[in-house]
């Protein structure tokens, strides 16, 4: 009987080890300490977005500010949403291109907003169905007009002591609309990463 109890108790502590630890959801904070509630204004700022599209063609974004608030935070979840969106140039006005002379107004989709930000555990977060058109200008004259989408931007994020910064991991977008004959680029990738804040403070996910 000894041997069947010493037994039993050594695979219940296998058992127990094969269950990997329940991560716990993250909390976001600002200033650090502060939990943040439903409601709270969020702000992701980012200098150096880039989508670039199948045909070669790059848009340079220095200017990039995502306008939103926090929706639900801590456990069992945290999300917040994305109200609205600009890209631009240094100073404003059009991003800039690799290609002379040539620009780009990004600008989202109004209609699918807001986007949800997920905090997930594993220092991840995703984006569904991010929506944005670009209207390509050379001079003052309309060169292309198109409308992109990904099925999910994914990212990652570091938790800690420092400020919250977004890492785009996969932002890959396919065309939506219009044809091809407007339209340089059927696909595209967006790069880049975007620091949070809130009412001035530093963001903190813990």
């Amino acid at each position: 009987m000894k041997k069947h109890a010493i037994f039993a108790a050594l695979m219940a502590l296998v058992a127990m080890a094969a269950v990997p630890a329940m991560a716990s959801a993250v909390t976001l904070t600002a200033p650090a300490g502060t939990k943040l509630k439903a409601g709270n204004p969020i702000t992701a700022t980012s200098s150096n977005l880039v989508f670039t599209g199948s045909s070669g063609l790059a848009v340079q974004c220095v200017e990039t500010h995502l306008v939103g608030e926090v929706e639900t935070n801590g456990a069992p979840t945290s999300t917040s949403k994305i109200n609205s969106a600009t890209f631009t140039a240094a100073g404003g006005g059009p991003c800039a291109t690799n290609v002379a002379g040539l620009t780009d107004h990004l600008t989202t989709v109004a209609s699918t907003l807001p986007w949800i930000v997920h905090f997930k555990t594993a220092d991840s977060w995703t984006i569904t169905h991010p929506i944005f058109t670009t209207t390509l200008t050379q001079g003052a004259v309309s060169v292309g007009h198109c409308t992109y989408t990904a099925t999910e931007l994914t990212g990652t994020y570091a938790t800690g002591p420092g400020q919250l910064v977004l890492t785009i991991g996969t932002g890959n977008f396919v065309r939506i609309e219009p044809g091809v004959a407007t339209c340089p680029s059927e696909t595209g990738t967006l790069t880049g990463s975007a620091a949070v804040s809130s009412a001035g403070n530093n963001v903190i996910a813990d």
